[in-house]
C-alpha cells in the first residue's frame, strides 16, 4: 500500500464498453434520410475550406494514391496506430500513474461521449465516399486488411467523421503526455505522433481538416470540463468528520507517532532538513496541502487547498531544562521546560509561531473505533488490528498486526530460537512518562529481566544504513526523557487549529540527555492508523511499500451476506454491564518498548495470536492496578480492538477501520488463564461479520443523515458507554530505517483518547520490537506504574514459553535491503497469521 488509489479494473473496462455501445447504437439510427443528410454536412465542409483555402485533402490523397506501398502503410497506422497508443497510455498509467489515472480516464471517456453525442445529432459522410469530389478511396485500392471499409470492421459507423476521433485520440494522448511525462524526446514523439495521424486521415480520404480541427476543440472542452471536476473541493465523509464531532465535545482526535533517532556525529537532523523532506513528498501527501471548510450547521465540510506555514507545521523544540535518561530508573520531577526553537518559540494552536521544521512522523497508530454493539456499528479510524486470517470472509488484513511467521528477527537469532530467561529481550527497558496537564514528569526504568544486552533498537541494521551506523553503536540503549513525553503529551492534548492544514511536525530535542524525537501528528480525520502510517513511510528511507490487503477480500455476494450476518450480529449485542469510574478530562502519555519475539513465542506456545497475547497483557495490568473496579464492571472488560477494512487500492487519506468490540474477564485469574479464555473469545475478531457491518454503517449508513444526526450519532456510541479500553495493533517494517539521514531507534504510536476511556494502548512492531504508546487518565491510573507492569506480565506468560539459557547462536550477517532508487520494497512487512 502506499499508493493512491487504484480503481477495479474491470469496472472502468464495463464503463468502456458501455462507452463503445452508445457508439453502435448510433450506427443503428443509418436511414437514407440520415445519408443524405451526412453527405450534405461533408459537402458543406468542403466549401467552407475551397472558401478558406484549406481544401489540402484533394491533392494529399491523389499523392498517396500514386505510392502503392505509402499508401497501405499510412491505411494501417489509420486502421491501429490511435487505438494503440491510447489504451497503451491508460494501462500504463493504471499501473505506473495510478494518482494520475482517473482524471486521464474520465477525460478520455468524455471525449468520447461527446463525440458520440456529435456523431449522433450532425452526422458527416467521410470525403472518400464521396465519388463526387474526386477522392480515391485507399482502402478499396489497396484492400488493407482491418482498414475502414473493409469486411473486419465493416459494422463501424460510416458516418462519423466530425470529429476525427483518430486525431482526437492522438491529440488527447499528447495532451496527457505533455501533463505527466518529462523529457524533450517523449514530447517530440508525441507531436510527431499527433502530425502523422492529421497527414494520413487527409491523405486516405477519411477525414475533411476541419474534422482534425473540431477533434482538437472536443479534447480541450473534455480536458476542461474533467479538470473543473477535479478541482472542486471534496466533501468531508461522514466517517472522518465523526472525529470532528468527537473533538467539538471536548476530546482533541490526532493521532500519529513519537520517533526516537539515534543521533551521532555527523548525524544530526536539523530544521532545514526535515523541511526539504516534507516538501519534497507533499506530491504524496494531499491532505498536507489541504484545510477544512466548515460548510455550517447542515451542510458537509470540505477539503481546500491552503497554504503550508512553515513556521508553524514544521518545528523544532529544544529543551532548555533536560532530564535523566528513562533508563536510570526511578521518578522524577523534571521543571516545565522552556523550549525555544531555531526561528523562535514553539506555542500552542491558536498563537503565533516562529519555529523550524519539525521531522516526519512514523508509526502512527489511530484512535480507537466505536462500538460494534446495538443496531448500528461503526468503524473508527483506527489503526489496524493484524486478525482477519484464517477462518474469515476475506476482510483485508494486510498490513495489520504482526506476523509469528515473519522471517527475521531483529536480535539476529534464527526465527524460532528460544530465548533463555535473564537474557533482556522481554523487555527493551525504555519506558517515559509525562502529564502535560498536570505540568509534572516522570521517566521510570523498564521493570522486568536484566537489560543487560537488551538493545533499543536494531541490533543487524540494513546494508543500506551499515556506512552510517558504527557497529558499536548499533548496541546501545537510546535514552528516552521525562521532558520529550512532557512535549508529546502537551502537542497532542492541544487541538489542530482548523484554519489550517490539519498536521504537525515537531523535531523535539533535549541536549543534556543527548536525545532526539520526531513528532507526527495529524487530526484523525485525514486518516486512520494504518493511513497515518502509509503517508509516514513516504518521509523515511528506504523507501518501502506497506502492503495492505494484499489478500482478496469477499466477493460481491459474499460481502453482502457477510454484512447482513454482522448486522444481526450487533443487534445482538448489548451495552456492557457496567462502566468505569468517572475520571478527568487529562490524559498523559506513557511509552513501554516489548520485544516481539518473545509476544511471538507466547502466541505460539499457547495456540493463540499476538493481538489475544497483548489483550491478556494490558487487561491483566489494569486489574492488578484497578482491582476495585471488578465490582462496577461486573466482572467483564469491554476492549475495543480496530480491524483494517481496507481494500489493496485505498488511498492513504480517510478512515477504513472499523471496531470490533470483545468481552474480556476482569478477575484475579492468573495471566495464562485469561489468554486462554481471551483466545477463545477471540473468534468475533477474525470472523470479519461485525467490521463490514460497521464499516458500512460508516461509510454509507451516515451518508443518509443530515451532519447534526451524524455528530449525534458520534457522540452517542464513542465513549465509555460502549467500550473501557482500546487496544490497537499495528505492523511496521523490519528493517532499519532512517529519518532525515539519521537511523530511527525506536518508534512509539500515539493514539487520540475516547470519552469516558481511561486507557488507548497503540501497539506498532518495528524492527523486532513493539513499541507501545498508552493514552493514560491519569486521575484513574498511574501511567509510569501501568507502563512498569506490562514486562512483568510478559514475563509470567513467557515463563513456560520460553526455554532455559543455553549456547549463544552466532547471528546471521546483516542481509542488503532489496531497495532500489524509486522502488517500493514489500518485503519489509510482516503480517498477522
Amino acid at each position: 500500500m502506499g499508493n493512491p488509489s487504484r480503481p477495479a479494473l474491470w469496472r472502468d473496462i464495463a464503463v468502456g464498453l458501455v462507452v463503445f455501445g452508445l457508439y453502435l447504437l448510433v450506427d443503428t439510427l443509418h436511414s437514407p434520410e440520415r445519408r443524405a443528410a451526412a453527405d450534405a454536412g461533408a459537402h458543406l465542409l468542403f466549401r467552407i475550406e475551397r472558401w478558406s483555402r484549406l481544401d489540402i485533402e484533394l491533392s494529399l490523397n491523389r499523392w498517396l494514391a500514386g505510392h502503392e506501398t505509402l499508401a497501405t502503410v499510412a491505411n494501417y497506422e489509420y486502421a491501429f496506430t490511435y487505438i494503440v497508443t491510447a489504451f497503451v497510455l491508460l494501462f500504463w498509467m493504471y499501473f505506473r500513474r495510478p494518482a494520475d489515472y482517473p482524471r486521464a480516464r474520465d477525460s478520455f471517456l468524455l471525449l468520447n461521449v461527446l463525440a458520440i453525442a456529435c456523431f449522433a445529432v450532425y452526422p458527416v459522410t467521410p470525403p472518400r465516399l464521396l465519388p463526387d469530389l474526386g477522392f480515391i478511396d485507399t482502402v478499396v485500392v489497396g484492400g488493407t486488411w482491418g482498414s475502414w471499409g473493409t469486411p473486419l470492421v465493416d459494422g463501424t459507423n460510416q458516418l462519423a467523421a466530425l470529429p476525427s476521433l483518430h486525431v482526437g485520440w492522438a491529440f488527447w494522448v499528447s495532451v496527457v503526455l505533455a501533463r505527466i511525462a518529462e523529457g524533450l524526446v517523449v514530447q517530440l514523439l508525441s507531436a510527431l505522433h499527433v502530425l502523422v495521424t492529421v497527414y494520413v486521415i487527409l491523405a486516405t480520404g477519411n477525414h475533411f481538416l476541419l474534422d482534425a480541427v473540431a477533434a482538437a476543440v472536443f479534447v480541450a472542452i473534455a480536458m476542461l470540463l474533467v479538470d473543473r471536476w477535479y478541482a472542486r473541493s471534496s466533501v468531508v465523509p461522514p466517517a472522518d468528520a465523526f472525529f470532528l464531532h468527537i473533538e467539538d465535545a471536548g476530546v482533541p482526535q490526532q493521532v500519529g507517532g513519537m520517533v526516537v533517532l539515534r543521533p551521532g556525529p555527523g548525524r544530526n537532523a536539523t530544521v532545514t532538513d526535515v523541511r526539504a523532506l516534507v516538501r519534497g513528498e507533499l506530491a504524496n501527501l494531499p491532505r498536507f496541502r489541504q484545510r477544512l471548510r466548515l460548510g455550517g450547521r447542515f451542510r458537509r465540510a470540505r477539503w481546500v487547498d491552503a497554504d503550508i506555514d512553515w513556521t508553524w507545521h514544521v518545528t523544532e523544540h529544544v529543551l532548555e531544562t533536560g532530564s535523566s535518561p528513562a533508563h536510570s530508573g526511578g521518578t522524577g520531577n523534571g521543571s516545565p521546560a522552556a523550549s525555544r526553537t531555531d526561528a523562535g518559540t514553539l506555542t500552542r494552536a491558536g498563537e503565533s509561531v516562529e519555529a523550524t521544521e519539525h521531522a516526519a512522523p512514523l508509526g502512527s497508530a489511530d484512535g480507537p473505533a466505536g462500538p460494534s454493539h446495538g443496531s448500528a456499528g461503526w468503524s473508527d479510524g483506527v489503526s489496524s488490528v493484524p486478525e482477519a486470517s484464517q477462518g474469515s470472509l476475506g476482510l483485508p488484513d494486510g498490513a495489520a498486526g504482526v506476523s509469528d511467521e515473519s522471517a527475521g528477527r531483529s536480535d539476529g537469532l534464527p526465527r524460532g530460537t528460544e530465548i533463555p530467561r535473564g537474557s533482556g529481550r522481554l523487555s527493551e527497558g525504555v519506558s517515559g512518562v509525562s502529564d502535560g496537564s498536570a505540568g509534572t514528569c516522570g521517566s521510570r526504568g523498564a521493570v522486568g529481566p536484566s537489560h543487560e544486552g537488551a538493545v533499543a533498537g536494531p541490533a543487524d541494521t540494513e546494508s543500506a544504513l551499515a556506512a552510517t551506523v558504527p557497529e558499536s553503536d548499533a548496541l546501545i540503549d537510546t535514552p528516552w526523557t521525562a521532558e520529550i513525553a512532557r512535549v508529546v503529551s502537551e502537542l497532542a492534548a492541544d487541538p489542530l487549529p482548523r484554519d489550517r492544514p490539519l498536521w504537525r511536525l515537531v523535531l523535539v530535542r533535549d541536549p543534556v540527555a543527548g536525545a532526539v524525537g520526531v513528532v507526527l501528528l495529524l487530526h484523525h480525520t485525514v486518516a486512520d492508523g494504518i493511513g497515518t502510517v502509509v503517508q509516514a513511510l513516504h518521509l523515511l528511507r528506504p523507501a518501502i511499500d506497506l502492503a495492505v490487503g494484499d489478500r482478496r477480500g469477499p466477493g460481491r455476494v459474499a460481502r453482502v451476506a457477510a454484512t447482513a450476518t454482522g448486522f444481526a450480529q450487533l443487534a445482538t449485542d448489548a451495552r456492557p454491564p457496567g462502566r468505569v469510574p468517572g475520571g478527568s478530562p487529562r490524559r498523559t502519555f506513557s511509552v513501554v518498548a516489548l520485544d516481539l519475539e518473545t509476544v511471538r513465542a507466547v502466541a505460539r506456545s499457547r495456540g493463540a495470536r499476538v493481538t489475544d497475547v497483548l489483550l491478556t497483557v494490558m487487561v491483566t495490568t489494569l486489574h492488578r492496578m484497578r482491582p476495585e473496579w471488578t465490582e462496577p464492571l461486573r466482572g467483564r472488560l469491554r476492549v475495543a480492538v480496530p480491524l483494517m477494512v481496507r481494500e489493496p487500492t485505498s488511498a492513504a487519506e480517510g478512515n477504513l477501520t472499523a471496531a470490533v468490540m470483545t468481552d474480556v474477564p476482569f478477575d484475579s485469574r492468573s495471566p495464562a488463564g485469561l489468554l486462554t479464555d481471551i483466545r477463545a473469545r477471540s473468534a468475533r475478531l477474525h470472523s470479519g461479520t461485525r467490521a463490514l457491518a460497521s464499516h458500512f454503517v460508516m461509510s454509507t449508513g451516515l451518508r443518509l443523515l443530515p451532519e447534526p444526526a451524524v455528530g449525534w450519532f458520534a457522540r452517542s456510541v464513542y465513549g465509555g458507554g460502549f467500550f473501557h479500553a482500546i487496544v490497537s495493533n499495528m505492523a511496521g517494517p523490519t528493517g532499519a530505517m532512517t529519518f532525515a539521514n539519521v537511523p530511527i531507534a525506536q518508534v512509539f504510536p500515539i493514539l487520540p483518547p475516547a470519552p469516558g476511556v481511561p486507557l488507548v494502548a497503540g501497539v506498532l512492531s518495528w524492527h523486532g520490537v513493539l513499541g507501545i504508546g498508552l493514552s493514560v487518565d491519569p486521575a484513574l491510573l498511574d501511567p509510569a506504574a501501568f507502563a512498569d507492569e506490562l514486562p512483568r506480565v510478559l514475563a509470567e506468560l513467557a515463563e513456560p514459553a520460553v526455554a532455559e539459557p543455553g549456547p549463544s547462536v552466532a547471528p546471521p550477517p546483516p542481509a542488503a535491503a532489496p531497495v532500489t532508487d524509486g522502488a517500493r520494497d514489500r518485503s519489509g512487512y510482516e503480517h498477522e497469521t
